[in-house]
């Protein structure tokens, strides 16, 4: 992002800092997080859901999921949606 910019990341996030007060890479997990809900909406699977929102390992996502939810991706879906 800071590149599309023409920025040094120090100064997209300083600056993103001060104008919004908040982290950018906060941002950028709540709008990761957003997405996978509306993708958990649909029939693709956790590990397709993982690495279409950039992560490494659907382990990773789960971790995310979980930290940002309190529940792991599939028992979201399977709660929210019965699959």
């Amino acid at each position: 992002m800071a590149q599309l910019c023409q920025l040094s990341v120090r100064h997209l996030t300083r600056s993103y800092r001060i104008s919004t007060g908040h982290a950018i890479g906060d941002q950028i997990a709540q709008v990761r997080q957003q997405h996978a809900l509306t993708l958990l909406h649909s029939d693709m699977s956790i590990k397709a859901i993982a690495y279409t929102l950039g992560f490494k390992s659907s382990a990773s996502f789960c971790h995310a999921f979980r930290k940002a939810t309190g529940e792991t991706p599939g028992h979201y879906r399977k709660s929210r949606y019965g699959f």
